[in-house]
């Protein structure tokens, strides 16, 4: 255990790696950091993309331009996360880890429950 806390979760952003876009590096720092200090304990990395309440964003460029203008993928689609959703998925696993946690770190790749196109 680290400092005495059994487990950790972090939320980090999906496509964080070691061959990701320089935007996505410090993600992937912290990702690696985390597995390093706590070798000796339970971690979790929750990967997100884009959450619902991120629309907001883009209210204003939507009504000056008549366009929602998303940074999509290649294939024009995304599945965005609702806030709350996460933090039942963070819940879960607290619970669901009471027990004896594992010595490893875990990555979970989170999406939204519909997958949503565009041009």
């Amino acid at each position: 255990w680290a400092g005495g806390v059994r487990q950790a979760i972090l939320l980090s952003v999906i496509g964080a790696g070691p061959t990701a876009p320089a935007s996505l590096n410090a993600y992937y720092a912290l990702e690696q950091h985390l597995a390093d200090a706590w070798q000796d304990a339970s971690s979790t990395v929750l990967r997100t993309f884009f959450y619902q309440q991120n629309l907001l964003m883009w209210a204003g460029d939507a009504r000056a331009t008549g366009a929602l203008r998303l940074p999509l993928s290649a294939d024009g689609c995304f599945a965005p996360l609702y806030e709350a959703d996460v933090a039942e998925v963070v819940a879960a696993l607290m619970q669901a880890q009471r027990g004896t946690p594992s010595r490893k770190t875990s990555i979970l790749n989170l999406t939204g429950p519909e997958v949503i196109s565009g041009p």
